[in-house]
């Protein structure tokens, strides 16, 4: 017959024989089988084993080790839990949350995954109830914690020992912690007060995300590249850090029919990766369907290459040097599908 750790006494509290005596010479108690409901002796003497309880030799009734653990972890939940709330003490879990910024969720389009917290959570400030085995409607939860102001706020809590949650629980709309149970040992884990996301399953639990700090802002750190294109058609690129790009474009933001952010590489000079960024961002707003006109998407466009020179186009047409933004006013701009020349 399988030998326990566990048993109720005569009060049928939950017993652990590890806590018991040595000696239980005038120890006026009875101990039951938490599984098959019959008698236990409590084997707390001998070297060689360890204290346990044991069925008594005369009695034949088979008794499984599944239904004694998953009627084990129930009790000891229910009992833990409740001493917990008698004693204004905390039952935690532990849950993951993500940490997501959304300082410039607007000029990234998305927002930031800085990473995860954990966070303690105690149960007891939310749910003051505790039923076994109650219905709840087309389900009967092995345990449910509940809000005893409004029973609607609930958790189930689930014993997974062979047999885990069903499709039809886990697709309602109520949280549940499902907490596996291989052995003895995996009552601690209740014992412990604290369950954390090894220990069990938490299901239809909304983990909002953790706050951030300025400080924690990676995206704050970088710089990047900013093309404006204006009501007016002129084309300009803004270089800096998200805040100062988004300072810009909120000053901006009612004469800019278009705009394009990318992250400098910092690979090259500023000036010179501005300069490449400036042309592939243009080409790239051209390629969206954009109506950008501008001189480096010119079939007559040349390069000034004059590192001093103060404006980067040479004007096949009139022969001089001139700003990129003279194509929104010249009736001899025409677009040709332009090779890099970098």
């Amino acid at each position: 017959m399988p030998q326990f750790r566990y048993a109720y006494n005569r009060q049928n509290d939950l017993v652990d024989v590890l806590e018991l005596p040595q000696d239980l010479s005038g120890f006026d108690d009875q101990f039951t089988c938490i599984g098959c409901g019959t008698p236990l002796i409590a084997k707390t003497k001998g070297e060689k084993r360890e204290k346990h309880f044991a069925h008594k030799a005369n009695q034949r009734a088979t008794c499984s080790e599944e239904t004694y653990l998953h009627k084990l972890a129930k009790t000891t939940f229910v009992q833990v839990y409740s001493d917990c709330l008698d004693n204004n003490e905390a039952f935690c879990i532990k849950l993951t949350h993500q940490k997501i910024c959304t300082k410039f969720s607007g000029p990234l389009g998305h927002p930031c995954h800085i990473g995860t917290v954990t966070k303690e959570h105690d149960l007891t400030r939310y749910y003051d109830g505790v039923r076994l085995e109650p219905r709840d409607g087309a389900f009967v939860p092995d345990v449910i914690i509940y809000d005893t102001h409004d029973e609607a706020k609930k958790v189930y809590i689930e014993i997974a020992v062979t047999h885990f949650l069903s499709d039809e629980k886990r697709g309602s709309e109520s949280r549940i912690i499902e907490i596996p149970i291989e052995s003895e040992n995996d009552i601690d884990k209740i014992r412990s007060k604290r369950l954390t996301e090894s220990d069990a399953s938490f299901i239809n639990f909304e983990n909002r995300n953790a706050p951030v700090t300025d400080a924690e802002c990676e995206c704050a750190k970088h710089l990047y590249f900013c093309l404006f294109i204006y009501e007016s058609g002129k084309s300009f690129l803004e270089y800096g850090t998200l805040g100062e790009l988004e300072a810009k474009r909120k000053k901006v933001a009612g004469s800019v029919r278009y705009e394009s952010l990318v992250r400098a590489t910092g690979q090259e000079a500023p000036f010179l990766e501005q300069g490449h960024r400036f042309v592939d961002l243009i080409e790239e707003a051209r390629a969206r369907g954009f109506p950008v006109k501008n001189c480096f998407l010119c079939r007559y466009a040349g390069r000034n290459w004059s590192p001093r020179a103060a404006d980067p186009v040479y004007c096949k047409i009139t022969k001089r040097t001139c700003g990129s933004n003279e194509a929104v006013q010249c009736d001899k701009f025409r677009v040709e599908a332009r090779q890099d020349t970098r």
